[in-house]
């Protein structure tokens, strides 16, 4: 499910979809539990991480699906662009230039506006967010299955 990190969108909505019919029937599993026997402290503790396994999908598919939004990132290029701009016209008005300043300018710049590309999108870019402790944890579950 994790092993190849190059899955499309539609493979990811079925794992999601998944992973939400698995939440489904160990809630219910779990409701019929604590209806049992409302002070049992496992079933308090089950109850209690399968809320945190829960919110932990969702922390992720929130992760994974929100983003910079485009007019954001496109104010941040207008900025930057109007900075560099304005650094030009400097130049022209004192008649000289100050290359390496200007230079470092526009390469920090650049920077700082690929960084923040690619950190949002943690599937593709340079920074690719592993999915190693997903990966170990597949592993072992699929171990522990008769």
């Amino acid at each position: 499910m994790f092993v190849n990190q190059d899955v499309g969108a539609v493979q990811v909505e079925q794992i999601y979809k998944s992973a939400g019919k698995m939440h489904d029937r160990l809630w219910s599993i779990a409701t019929a539990a604590t209806a049992q026997d409302q002070r049992s402290v496992a079933t308090g503790l089950f109850v209690a991480s399968l809320n945190d396994v829960i919110d932990l999908n969702e922390s992720r598919r929130a992760a994974a699906t929100n983003h910079v939004p485009e007019a954001i990132v496109g104010l941040l290029v207008l900025i930057s662009c109007g900075a560099l701009g304005f650094s030009g016209y400097g130049c022209g008005l004192t008649g000289h230039r100050r290359s390496l300043s200007t230079i470092t300018f526009i390469v920090l710049s650049a920077m700082v506006l690929l960084l923040i590309l690619d950190v949002d999108r943690p599937r593709r870019g340079l920074i690719l967010v592993k999915q190693d402790a997903m990966i170990r944890l597949q592993a072992s579950l699929a171990k522990d299955i008769p």
